[in-house]
């Protein structure tokens, strides 16, 4: 791009030069030689000072156009930067997001495949872990009691009571002999 702007640049000069140059007189004067320099051309001052000028000139409006570009891209990397930061913001907050669905899908699948086996993941009851697995052993379960908090309790799988076999929660056991 720096490459392009200096073509451009050279361009600009050589224009310059050749409108300046074609706006003064183009026909040559007579030599009036009694008014000759030392070093025996004449105009050759007043020319390189015109040169010098028009160069001048040109070099001030290509690098005014060259600022004004350079200022533009910094406006459109400012704001490629601004959505840039945008996107990650949003990435991130949708990271979270998924964070979170992938932890409470992973809680209700583990609730699922083994209900009442944590205290962070009780069952509502013994008969809910024999409903979802009937081949579940009597034993220690873990239950949410009904004011919310886990309590390890002994759910009896084997037992028939009312035509219902199994899901039985024991209360107590009472030693009769």
């Amino acid at each position: 791009m720096l490459l392009v702007l200096i073509e451009m640049l050279v361009q600009v000069l050589v224009i310059a030069v050749v409108l300046q140059l074609g706006s003064t007189q183009l026909t040559p004067t007579p030599p009036n030689h009694d008014s000759l320099p030392e070093n025996g051309s004449e105009g050759e001052g007043d020319l390189h000072t015109v040169i010098e000028s028009v160069v001048d000139a040109a070099i001030e409006k290509a690098v005014a156009n060259i600022s004004d570009k350079i200022d533009k891209i910094d406006e459109k990397v400012n704001s490629a930067l601004k959505v840039s930061s945008e996107i990650s913001m949003a990435v991130a907050n949708l990271s979270d997001v998924v964070d979170r669905l992938v932890s409470s899908m992973l809680s209700q699948l583990h609730q699922l495949q083994f209900p009442g086996g944590t205290a962070s993941h009780p069952a509502t009851s013994c008969r809910e872990i024999k409903d979802l697995h009937p081949s579940s052993p009597s034993g220690h379960y873990w239950i949410r009691s009904s004011n919310g908090f886990s309590v390890q309790v002994y759910c009896d799988m084997t037992r028939s009571c009312g035509g219902i076999t199994g899901g039985w929660m024991q209360v107590a056991n009472i030693d009769m002999s």
